[in-house]
């Protein structure tokens, strides 16, 4: 992800490091993701980021699962975003999210490939006004389309 945010480490942990290290960044759940364990390759980076917690040096499943947040892209103005997004999300990976798309020109392709299991994988995570939002962008992309029917 070429645009990734990240949060800085905190001050007393940057003192510690040499003027000229680039080691600024603390870990994000995408770096203890590819790290999982064999047993749990085939759990999605959104079921990980929900259902496990870090206990000293493993992830341990939660006792209950956490609220995860993500940006949303809108497929019909960004479908190339979406797609990637989908995929980081809800296709599992092992090494990068990069390695979802490495035989595929566009994200958008990729997903086109493992759409049936993002999309099974993406349906526990949907709630309901997640969808009436999608049901929502939906319809007012049908409406945006009847209008330019009579506009031109």
């Amino acid at each position: 992800m070429d645009e990734c945010a990240f949060v800085l480490k905190r001050k007393k942990d940057l003192q510690k490091e040499s003027d000229d290290s680039e080691d600024i960044m603390c870990p994000s759940i995408i770096d203890y993701y590819v790290l999982q364990p064999i047993a749990i390759e085939l759990v999605c980076l959104a079921e990980f980021a929900s259902s496990y917690t870090k206990k000293g040096q493993k992830h341990r499943k939660s006792s209950r699962p956490y609220v995860i947040r993500c940006v949303r892209y809108n497929k019909y103005k960004d479908i190339e975003n979406h797609c990637r997004e989908q995929q980081i999300l809800y296709y599992p990976y092992r090494v990068s999210e990069i390695t979802i798309k490495q035989h595929h020109a566009t994200w958008q392709s990729a997903y086109l490939t493992f759409e049936e299991i993002v999309k099974e994988n993406g349906q526990k995570f949907k709630l309901v006004t997640i969808a009436t939002w999608g049901d929502i962008n939906d319809a007012m992309h049908t409406v945006e389309i009847e209008l330019n029917k009579y506009s031109t």
